[in-house]
């Protein structure tokens, strides 16, 4: 009977066999492309504040918009689809410190301005958005979404609506608040007009004598006017 020759076959890890670096250990397939896992989404989060899901959770959320409210001058919401978590973090990042950023499900915002001034906003609580409570200059804290969505691109990235002194502004209208002068503005402006009071009112009562004097020599000699 004719002996069959036999060829060991090297089993990866075993007897010093190296695998290839073009199959998988102890296969022999062929190996699969990596291929990088997309970027990690923005979710809807109430930043720490708990499981919305549960009943503390929400009561922690509601609790939460309802102080910022108190402080709050100027409310305005953006969306948040399509933006990653790093780009959240850094929009956040290039806003005012005094300027709070939140994401709150439609249902928790509706129930936490109820009550308040901000109970108008119920019409833009549509949609995953991002809110933003501004307390202090309005310009400074929409600025910074303007240049975001010009970094990235983002034609259809910006102010969704806000609420101002009891009134609704849609996107227009928030960029058109935003262009109003801020508080540092106005001061410099009222501090350059009271410095120019002093200097006017000063050159008109200089003037008073001079314009006096000559009057009163025109009733004397009422023949010079003519002269």
């Amino acid at each position: 009977m004719a002996a069959f020759a036999t060829t060991a076959v090297p089993v990866c890890g075993m007897f010093g066999a190296t695998p290839s670096a073009a199959v998988t250990p102890c296969c022999g397939r062929p190996a699969l492309p990596t291929v990088a896992a997309p970027p990690r989404r923005a979710a809807l989060r109430m930043d720490g504040l708990g499981n919305p899901a549960n009943l503390s959770g929400k009561a922690a959320v509601i609790e939460t918009v309802e102080e910022l409210l108190k402080d709050t001058e100027f409310l305005f919401s953006a969306p948040l689809p399509g933006l990653t978590v790093s780009q959240v973090a850094e929009l956040k990042n290039s806003l005012p410190e005094v300027t709070k950023v939140m994401t709150v499900k439609n249902t928790l915002m509706r129930k936490a301005i109820a009550g308040t001034p901000f109970d108008v906003a119920e019409p833009l609580t549509a949609g995953s958005n991002m809110w933003f409570f501004v307390k202090g200059d309005i310009k400074e804290s929409v600025a910074p979404l303007k240049a975001f969505s010009k970094t990235y691109k983002l034609k259809e990235f910006g102010p969704l609506g806000g609420v101002l002194e009891g009134e609704v502004f849609d996107n227009k209208g928030v960029l058109a608040v935003s262009e109003m002068p801020t508080k540092k503005e106005l001061y410099g402006q009222i501090a350059f007009l009271i410095q120019a009071v002093p200097t006017k009112l000063a050159k008109s009562v200089k003037a008073v004598p001079t314009k006096l004097g000559r009057a009163i020599k025109l009733a004397k000699c009422p023949d010079e006017e003519s002269a």
